[in-house]
């Protein structure tokens, strides 16, 4: 993206420079800087000049985009591997209790055990 961006504003100062000097005596003005004042500067320039200076502020923003959505996308990854973590041990939790909860459903009652241990001490009977 910032190659595109770099070549569109060289693009557009070749441009701008072009219609400028092609432009003639016509359309100058004079600029004030405060200490000096410079006479006669053709229009296209003061544009141009205002244009390279928007671009040179906002070049560092640019590239600095870059490194700022990968600490993003890094931060979104780890939030969803601690969600995705956090979810699996819910599930093992939830399957952990239900497997209790099977076990304490056929564990036999006091009668049933007290009846299936003296079934199980008692002498065969002989026919």
């Amino acid at each position: 993206m910032p190659l595109k961006l770099i070549g569109t504003v060289i693009l557009l100062v070749i441009v701008t420079i072009f219609c400028g000097l092609n432009i003639g005596e016509a359309n100058r003005c004079d600029i004030n800087l405060l200490f000096k004042t410079f006479h006669g500067v053709p229009a296209f320039l003061t544009v141009l000049i205002s244009f390279l200076a928007g671009v040179l502020v906002m070049i560092p923003f640019t590239f600095g985009k870059k490194k700022l959505r990968e600490q993003e996308k890094e931060a979104q990854k780890k939030a969803l591997a601690e969600k995705q973590k956090a979810k699996e041990e819910a599930k093992a939790k939830k399957a952990e209790e239900k497997a209790k909860k099977a076990a304490k459903k056929n564990q036999p009652t006091k009668k049933e055990a007290v009846a299936q241990s003296s079934e199980a001490n008692t002498v065969p009977k002989v026919l």
